[in-house]
């Protein structure tokens, strides 16, 4: 007998669990009896999810959860992080994502209003991820450029390094880093550093590297070609990207001038370099060298007259003819008769009015002179006369 009465509580610690109840009146007669079972609800569970110790990186975050079973399924949630100084109250859903910056404990409290609260716990492992760091002092240079970039990571917590050069090329190196870029461009290099953990970090230059173009060098001039004659020369600049220049005109000549002019020296073929530097605003040079050539031009000289009396004034004889050649040389002296007076092959050897390479001068005459010799320009033979008159 569980007592009389017209109330009764009862807490049973098993289910299901059945009463009987009966009335009796005054006169000791029983009313019919009346059964009552309970059935209590299941026990109330939570099942933390991840459900076992779990590892992430710093700054990473991770994602939890939380189911139930059991009580009357009215069920409400409370998230707390665990701190020594007093726990945290987070969410209250059944989900909950955080991005703690050390190892932390979690616990869940699930209610239904009815049982006891369950409680589960959550243990995230953190760990530490490693600060990348590079940098470098150079900003940008002349293709082929070549940057050293420093690695300012704590080497205790790398177990990897990946450079990224920004261009394609990829260098796996955890020391100091001395790279050449070999085409013009913009660059930006990256570190991804990598602990024994798996935790990654990345760092890039606060600038963007820049490997600069250069100009391009040209010229042309005026006349072309240039002859002995013609030999007071005109540069033309053609060059393009550039700001300022710089000419070398064989050695006999330097100047910043953009469209210098200069007079070559009229020698028979002769050959002169000339060289121009462009220069960009960045310092990137190109240079342009061209060998300007002097065309031969027949040119003859010739006094009609000398006076070979050792005054030091118009003492010998010797026509000037540019453009022949050494090679193949032939001056003479005819008198009036066809005789000849003097011979010489070598150029440069004039006539002193004497017979026959001798000591006595022939008298005061006019005299006939041939040259024999080989053009420059075409490699075909001339033959020059003319008159002069010897008077001492």
């Amino acid at each position: 007998s569980l007592g009389q009465g017209g109330t009764l509580i009862l807490t049973p610690d098993e289910t299901p669990f059945t009463v009987w109840t009966y009335a009796t009146d005054a006169n000791g007669c029983n009313s019919d009896t009346l059964s009552m079972t309970v059935l209590n609800d299941p026990p109330l569970q939570v099942f933390g999810q991840p459900s076992e110790e779990t590892e992430i990186c710093q700054f990473e975050c991770i994602d939890m959860s939380v189911g139930a079973v059991g009580g009357n399924g009215n069920y409400s949630y409370s998230w707390f992080e665990v701190d020594p100084f007093g726990d945290v109250p987070l969410g209250t859903t059944n989900v909950q994502s955080e991005c703690p910056m050390e190892d932390t404990s979690y616990y869940i409290w699930v209610d239904d209003g009815c049982q006891y609260p369950a409680v589960d716990s959550i243990f995230i492992v953190v760990n530490e991820t490693p600060d990348a760091e590079i940098q470098t002092e150079v900003i940008g240079g002349c293709y082929p450029f070549t940057v050293t970039i420093e690695n300012n990571t704590d080497p205790d917590l790398v177990a990897s390094c990946i450079w990224d050069l920004n261009n394609g090329d990829i260098i796996a190196d955890c020391g100091d880093l001395e790279y050449t870029y070999l085409e013009e461009g913009e660059y930006w290099p990256t570190l991804t550093v990598t602990s024994e953990e798996g935790c990654s970090n990345t760092d890039s230059l606060d600038w963007v590297l820049t490997a600069y173009g250069y100009p391009e060098a040209d010229f042309i001039w005026e006349p072309d070609p240039i002859t002995t004659l013609a030999n007071e020369v005109q540069f033309l600049n053609t060059s393009s990207g550039a700001i300022s220049y710089s000419w070398d005109i064989a050695g006999m000549l330097t100047t910043q001038w953009p469209t210098p002019s200069f007079t070559f020296p009229p020698q028979d073929l002769a050959i002169f370099p000339v060289c121009l530097q462009a220069i960009n605003e960045f310092g990137c040079v190109d240079t342009l060298c061209q060998d300007i050539f002097v065309e031969s031009e027949l040119l003859l000289y010739s006094p009609n007259a000398f006076t070979p009396d050792n005054d030091g004034l118009n003492d010998v004889f010797l026509p000037e003819i540019g453009g022949i050649s050494s090679d193949g040389y032939l001056f003479r002296i005819f008198d009036r008769w066809g005789h000849i007076i003097f011979e010489t092959n070598q150029r440069g050897v004039p006539w002193i009015g004497e017979f026959n390479n001798g000591d006595h001068y022939v008298q005061n005459d006019v005299y006939i002179w041939q040259i024999e010799a080989v053009e420059l320009a075409t490699g075909d033979k001339k033959r020059f006369t003319g008159t002069v008159v010897m008077a001492r």
